[in-house]
C-alpha cells in the first residue's frame, strides 16, 4: 500500500507536499500508537518534537485560493501514505523488539513479500517495466542497491532505541526531498514549502536530542 499509496501521489500533486507530509505524519501517528499500542512514555522533549512535525506539515499544506485543489489531493495523498509508514513501522518494531529477528533475515522475507504482493499490479504493466528498465537501468540498480542498507540500518535500531525516537529520525531526507522539488522540479512556492520542510526538521533533531 505505501509504495502505491505515494506514487500515485506524485502522480497526482506535487512531492514537495506529497513527500514532506507523508513522511512527517508518519512518525506523528506512530509516536501516537507507540504510547497507545506499546506503551512507551516519551518525554517532554519529544512530544515538542512531535508538535514541531505537525506544525510543519501545517505549514506546508497551507495554500492560496489559486492552488487549493491542487494541495488538497496532495495532502490527502501525503496523510494516506503517512498511515502506511506509521503500520509498517510498528510493525518493524515489533517484530524486532518481540520476535529478536536478524534484522537481514527479516528485511530479506519482507522484500521477498512486497515481491509476491506487486505481482498483480506489475504483470498486467509488464510492457512499462520493461521501457522503464531500459531508459533508467543504472539508476534503478543504485537504487536497489542502496535502499535495502538503510532499511537494515533502521531496522537494526529499532533494536537500540525506542520506536518513538527511531521512526522521527529517519524522515531527514524530507528536506533533501524538498530541495529536488524545488530544484529539479520547478514545483511552485519554494520558501513557504522549504520553511515547512525545515521546521519538520527541527522536530525530528529535538526528538533525536531527547533520546
Amino acid at each position: 500500500m505505501y509504495f502505491v499509496v505515494l506514487q500515485r501521489g506524485y502522480a497526482a500533486g506535487d512531492m514537495s507536499v506529497v513527500y514532506p507530509v507523508a513522511r512527517g505524519s508518519g512518525p506523528l501517528l506512530t509516536v501516537c500508537a507507540a504510547v497507545v499500542l506499546l506503551g512507551e512514555r516519551p518525554g517532554a522533549l519529544v512530544l515538542l518534537g512531535v508538535a514541531a512535525v505537525a506544525g510543519g506539515v501545517v505549514v506546508i499544506a497551507f495554500s492560496t485560493a489559486e492552488e487549493r485543489r491542487s494541495t488538497r489531493v496532495s495532502v490527502g495523498y501525503g496523510f494516506a501514505t503517512g498511515i502506511t509508514v506509521a503500520a509498517f513501522t510498528l510493525w518493524d518494531a515489533y517484530v524486532m523488539s518481540t520476535r529478536l529477528l536478524p534484522a537481514l533475515l527479516y528485511f530479506g522475507a519482507r522484500t521477498l513479500t512486497f515481491s509476491v504482493l506487486l505481482l498483480p499490479y506489475v504483470i498486467p504493466r509488464r510492457t512499462q517495466v520493461a521501457q522503464l528498465w531500459c531508459a533508467h537501468r543504472r539508476q534503478l540498480c543504485t537504487v536497489g542497491a542502496v535502499a535495502p542498507i538503510t532499511s537494515v540500518l533502521v531496522l537494526y535500531a529499532m533494536t537500540l532505541a525506542p520506536l518513538s525516537v527511531v521512526a522521527p529520525i529517519r524522515e531527514l531526507s524530507i528536506v533533501i526531498g524538498g530541495v529536488l522539488a524545488w530544484r529539479r522540479l520547478g514545483e511552485a512556492d519554494p520558501i513557504r514549502r522549504l520553511t515547512g520542510t525545515c521546521i519538520v526538521l527541527a522536530g525530528i533533531v529535538t526528538i533525536a536530542l531527547a533520546g
